[in-house]
């Protein structure tokens, strides 16, 4: 992958990139079937923390958060894909425990680094840490639509981030 395909903040290919690849496994002409998962990850409350410390420590954020799931995701031989405060991972030979397990291991990961959300204006963020809430869409169709698996993961992290706000 050529070095201008990549977010300069995180290191990572743009998300235009995973719709091109999710497209190409399932529409390899040598298809096996095996279980694929997709998981959108988005950072939890970002906007504070990059309103409230300013684009400069964002940026920092979001390359800390990048270089931990660049090394998740080889251990899972995913590519991680980057976008805003939004990261996807397309996960082959993963069914949707093995999927829920790698959002775990980003979840703990994220815990390890310790980056606590600051801003001037909200204290009660004060001691909360960055976080992820994440969606997964599952499939062992090889012929299924790559941007109806982009949409079920999508309503996922859609119906998991309600639950968060809910439960906050």
């Amino acid at each position: 992958m050529s070095r201008s395909t990549k977010i300069p903040v995180s290191g990572l290919p743009d998300v235009r990139q995973s719709r091109r690849r999710l497209a190409d496994i399932l529409g390899g002409k040598k298809r096996e079937e095996f279980p694929l998962s997709v998981v959108l990850m988005d950072l939890d409350r970002f906007k504070l923390f990059n309103d409230g410390l300013g684009h400069v420590e964002g940026d920092r954020v979001l390359g800390r958060v990048g270089a931990l799931l660049e090394v998740i995701g080889e251990r899972y031989r995913a590519p991680i894909y980057h976008w805003s405060d939004q990261y996807w991972a397309i996960l082959t030979h993963t069914d949707t425990p093995g999927a829920e397990r790698f959002v775990q291991e980003v979840k703990e990961g994220l815990k390890g680094l310790q980056i606590k959300y600051r801003h001037p204006e909200v204290k009660w963020i004060a001691d909360t840490l960055v976080s992820i809430t994440a969606g997964i869409a599952t499939t062992s169709d090889m012929n299924a639509d790559s941007a109806q698996l982009l949409k079920a993961a999508d309503a996922d992290l859609s119906h998991n981030k309600e639950k968060r706000v809910r439960n906050s």
